[in-house]
């Protein structure tokens, strides 16, 4: 009796990750279909204060501040702003060496969100006057072009836009390359897909900009640990969406060790557990199910994949060699077999088609392929863990070194 509800209560978990994970590959098959957006005809170059948190990071700011000096954006059109959230280095010093403005910040939480609300804070009390901001991680280097793309998207009517997050250090080593992986299809598969169907993709983190209209009226918790989610569900609530800038590119450093990324994805996990809960009844009260499948396919669509991964090659072995897995109960059934791995396959597809698309189908990424599943897989411990420590609100730092490979 007690084996039975257990294989009802697995098989109805299960179903519904399938759900959401069928959502989030079914999506990704319409980021191969181009959406055309149309120029406003009252063009404007738009005024930017470009906000850079910074916590430790003079080993890397430098990078950052000198590709946005190569810019091909107007130079009177922007504003950087760094803030120097309680550093101990020569974080500060590094910035004003740039021309930077620098914001030294000794109090409130040290996240991003509390950061980049610091310095909202600090412009609307200037006499300076901007229409957006553009949020940027200090291990970041941009294309020269990147504020100008964002730009242009912009003024194709959208109030918040997230260009294309790269990797720095793809060839650093294994795990960077997985991470590479990951976010050229995240980018390519997710977010392009969301921008197609006009419903939105997830701002990233950094790499991102908003009018500041906006950012007076709606800001991100700062006691949140996945800021980014947290601030695409509050503007979706206000019924913006945010526009993906393909051409707006930004090189973000993956960490190199796996225990940093572990404590990065394990904190990463907590934040975006913390925001469904938080929002994910609303969404459904406010009857925004679109917006709630894109809330949990946010994070359950890695999850997912791994997860199912792992079922079908114990479903495999059940249906080859006859052992009962509880796990598997349901999906050695031959119809739930054929679509646990036409789900598995339409996705792998997607994935090939979009690195191939990218231009980032090498030997090295094939030969990386147990690499990349190894990060997969690796989704289903870090997701358990978060789901159970998603009260803790404390910000893991991830040291940077600012590697470029």
């Amino acid at each position: 009796m007690h084996t039975y509800v257990l294989e009802i209560i697995v098989d109805f978990l299960e179903l519904f990750l399938f759900f959401i994970g069928t959502y989030y590959v079914v999506c990704g098959v319409f980021s191969f279909v181009k959406r055309n957006d149309v120029l406003r005809q009252d063009f404007r170059t738009n005024r930017f204060a470009v906000i850079i948190p910074a916590h430790n990071e003079g080993a890397v700011l430098g990078q950052l501040l000198s590709s946005i000096s190569a810019s091909r954006y107007p130079k009177n059109k922007y504003d950087v702003f760094v803030v120097a959230d309680d550093c101990s280095d020569n974080t500060a010093a590094v910035a004003r060496s740039y021309g930077a403005r620098v914001l030294v910040k000794r109090t409130g939480n040290n996240n991003k969100s509390s950061a980049v609300s610091y310095a909202v804070e600090h412009i609307k009390s200037l006499r300076e006057e901007y229409d957006c901001i553009a949020v940027f991680d200090a291990d970041n280097t941009v294309h020269m072009d990147c504020i100008m793309r964002m730009n242009e998207m912009l003024n194709c009517g959208y109030s918040a836009v997230q260009g294309y997050v790269d990797s720095k250090n793809p060839n650093e080593n294994w795990l960077t390359a997985a991470y590479s992986v990951w976010h050229t299809l995240e980018s390519r598969l997710a977010k392009m897909s969301c921008h197609n169907l006009g419903i939105g993709c997830k701002i990233s983190g950094t790499g991102y900009a908003v009018r500041f209209d906006v950012v007076k009226r709606c800001m991100p918790s700062d006691d949140c640990l996945a800021e980014d989610l947290e601030y695409t569900v509050r503007l979706r609530l206000m019924g913006i969406k945010v526009a993906f800038a393909k051409k707006a590119v930004v090189y973000d450093e993956k960490p190199a060790e796996f225990g940093k990324s572990v404590k990065q994805r394990i904190r990463w996990a907590q934040g975006v557990v913390d925001v469904q809960g938080r929002y994910g009844g609303l969404l459904l009260k406010k009857g925004k199910i679109i917006d709630w499948l894109s809330l949990y396919g946010d994070f359950l669509g890695q999850f997912c994949y791994g997860v199912f991964l792992v079922i079908s090659i114990f479903s495999t072995i059940s249906i080859l060699f006859g052992y009962q897995f509880v796990l598997c109960s349901l999906w050695v059934r031959p119809v739930c077999y054929v679509a646990l791995n036409l789900y598995l396959g339409i996705g792998a597809l997607s994935a090939f088609a979009g690195l191939i698309l990218e231009n980032k189908l090498s030997r090295k990424t094939i030969f990386n392929l147990f690499g990349f599943l190894l990060y997969i897989v690796s989704w289903i411990p870090i997701g358990i863990v978060g789901i159970f420590k998603h009260n803790k609100k404390e910000w893991y730092h991830t040291e940077h070194t600012g590697s470029v490979q």
